[in-house]
């Protein structure tokens, strides 16, 4: 069996691992936030340019452009909810990652406690000894 001290290591160690997993998630969610503005400041910016110039070759393919760029956003922020559901479920082993490591440290306060009662208890019979001996 493992000593406490690296059991404890290890939990602290899958602690650390769990919240990488969870930032890079959180990571990917803003470039993909980040894509779905810059899509929409393109499609902003090609609406302008098509009304400003009259361009009807523009003007007549804006309609499947826009609902294209709607598509792309839908399916940007379904991704999102599918990245943000599976934060929560990681987030979730986080908290139980926690409670381990939790109840690992406690294990070994109360074994810390207990050694030094031990040896408190052993001091104690050997003045008491060491008393009745020059009593003697």
């Amino acid at each position: 069996m493992k000593s406490l001290p690296t059991l404890i290591k290890l939990a602290q160690r899958n602690i650390d691992m769990i919240a990488v997993e969870i930032a890079k998630s959180q990571a990917h969610i803003e470039e993909l936030r980040m894509k779905k503005a810059s899509g929409q400041a393109k499609m902003d910016v090609e609406q302008a340019m098509a009304e400003d110039e009259l361009d009807l070759n523009m003007l007549g393919s804006m309609p499947a452009y826009i609902a294209r760029q709607k598509w792309e956003n839908e399916r940007i922020e379904a991704k999102i909810a599918e990245i943000e559901q599976s934060i929560s479920h990681v987030r979730e082993r986080l908290i139980l990652a926690y409670q381990e490591k939790s109840k690992l440290e406690n294990l070994e306060a109360k074994y810390d406690f207990r050694a030094k009662q031990d040896l408190n208890t052993k001091e104690q019979a050997q003045l008491d000894e060491a008393a009745l001996t020059r009593r003697a």
